[in-house]
Parts: C-alpha cells; structure tokens; sequence
C-alpha cells in the first residue's frame, strides 16, 4: 500500500508525567509545521534540558522530510511546596526564634518564618536530563503522533484538489486539441485572402501560396507542445498514485507544465483558442500553489 501524501503544515501537542527522586514533573510538548523549501528544525526547551535537544531534533528529522518545524517544551515541578520546602530548616528556625522571642508571643508566624532564607529549596536546574529523557521523549512522540496526523489529513485534501486540477487539465489539452485542426484551416483562409487582396491583379503560383500556408501551419501547429502536456499530466498523477513525499517531484512537473502551457500560448493564434489555452495556464497556476504545500 503506497504511503499517503502529507501536507507541510500541521500542529500537534502531548504530555508526559514522570515522578523522580529530584521530583515529580510535567512535559508539555507544542509541534507545529510550516512550508520550507527544505528541513528545518527549530527546538526549544527549558535551560535545565539543553542536552536533550540534539534527540529531540532527531526525532523530528525521523519524522518529517520537509518544510519548517517548530517544537517547544515546557517543564513544570509537581512538587509544589512539599518538595521545595525544607522542613529541618524551618524547624530549626523555628525553635531559634522561640527562644530569643518575646516570651508573650512564643510562637513566630510560620508566614513570616517562609520568607527566611533556606526555609524553600531553589530546584531550578536540578533536574537530572537523563532521567527524565524516557518522559520527554514521550510527550515529543505524542508531540509528533498528532502533526503527522493532521500534516496527512491535509495530505489528503490536497491530493484531491490536484487530482481534480489534473482532471480539468486533461479536459482543456483535449478541447484545443479537437479545435486546432479549424484554427488553423481559419488562418490559412485568411491568409489567401490577404494575399489575394494585397496582389490584386498580379499572380501568385499556387505552388507559393502552398508553401506559405504551411509555414504558417506548422508554426502554428501545437500538436508537439499536447504531447509533452499530457505526459506530463501522466506522471503527474502516477506521482500521486505513487505518494508519500513528492512535494519536489511534482514541483518539478508544475514548471514542465507551466513551460508547455506558455508555449501553446504564444503558438495559437485563434482566439477561441487563445481563450482556451489561457485557462489552461490558470489550471497550471492552480497545480503550483497546491503543491507548494506538499511535504
């Protein structure tokens, strides 16, 4: 089964819980995506964690192939008071106090005694990084789990949209095709009837006219410029059968096509045909912007 084309764009998040002997800690993870040219990965995580971003990153990378990918980690302690607070201090402050107290008002206000210095253990940056990777990990993969599903969901939306620009462009390579032949059976005619208007009485050998008349076809003749078109349209959609990252691929295809749809352009010289072959061009124009956000 042939992997499911995907979007550049898409966001995810995950938590994980983790209880420790240092303490007890919450990772929120936020992925989200954006079209790039190429990979990039952009990580942040708490000071304390830095040594975990190269994993992290490489996680991403085994993740997504392209477009811009921003994660973020947050750290909270769960610990709360009872795991900063260190009890023997305060205790020890306490009965400190007592005894240099005013023996009317024996008991110092824990309040006041929490300001003291000591009483609260700073735990900024005694987190153990490795400890807590297996947790951090997790929230990234959940992180992950949910972007490459949203960045497939979209995938999929896509692939609809240029299967059916594909579809239309097919539709208008067949409609001037079957209109050439009288375009150009058109222009010869109103070739012969400028020439016999501009030589009046004089002569022209029929031989002459012949060869003037198929000039004037084969430049005009398109039948080369389809050809390429609906091989094009043909890998196009053996691209999308195909999936997975084609993002490069079928941006590649999009200029192939935009180069024949200019040059039948600038070769018609009917305008019901011109008319046509303009809206073949914005069928082009459509293919390229959809597949500017495929990964």
């Amino acid at each position: 089964m042939s992997a499911a084309l995907a979007s550049m764009t898409g966001f995810g998040s995950g938590r994980a819980e983790a209880d420790l002997e240092s303490g007890r800690y919450t990772c929120d993870v936020e992925a989200r995506s954006v079209n790039g040219r190429h990979l990039k990965v952009s990580v942040r995580l708490p000071d304390e964690l830095s040594s975990l971003v190269p994993r992290v990153e490489a996680l991403l990378r085994e993740a997504v192939s392209r477009g811009t990918v921003y994660l973020t980690l947050r750290l909270a302690d769960q610990g709360g008071i009872e795991g900063r607070l260190d009890e023997d201090a305060l205790k020890t402050l306490y009965r400190k106090l007592q005894k240099l107290g005013d023996p009317a008002d024996s008991n110092p206000r824990l309040d006041v005694l929490c300001l003291a210095p000591g009483v609260f253990r700073d735990t900024s940056g005694s987190v153990d990084s490795d400890a807590l990777w297996p947790t951090v990990e997790k929230a990234c993969l959940l992180a992950i789990k949910e972007l490459l599903a949203m960045r497939a969901t979209e995938g999929r939306g896509l692939a609809t949209d240029l299967r059916g620009i594909t579809t239309d462009l097919r539709a208008e390579a067949s409609a001037i095709e079957a209109a050439a032949p009288a375009a150009i059976d058109a222009l010869a005619a109103r070739l012969r009837a400028r020439v016999a208007e501009l030589m009046g009485d004089a002569e022209l050998s029929p031989s002459d006219l012949a060869r003037e008349v198929a000039l004037l076809a084969d430049k005009a003749d398109i039948s080369e410029e389809l050809q390429r078109l609906r091989s094009h349209i043909d890998q196009v959609e053996s691209t999308l059968d195909k999936g997975g990252p084609s993002g490069r691929r079928l941006e590649f295809l999009a200029q192939e096509l935009g180069r024949e749809a200019n040059t039948l352009t600038n070769k018609c010289r009917d305008d019901a045909l011109i008319q046509r072959a303009l809206e073949l061009k914005l069928g082009v124009e459509r293919f390229k912007e959809q597949v500017a956000n495929l990964e």
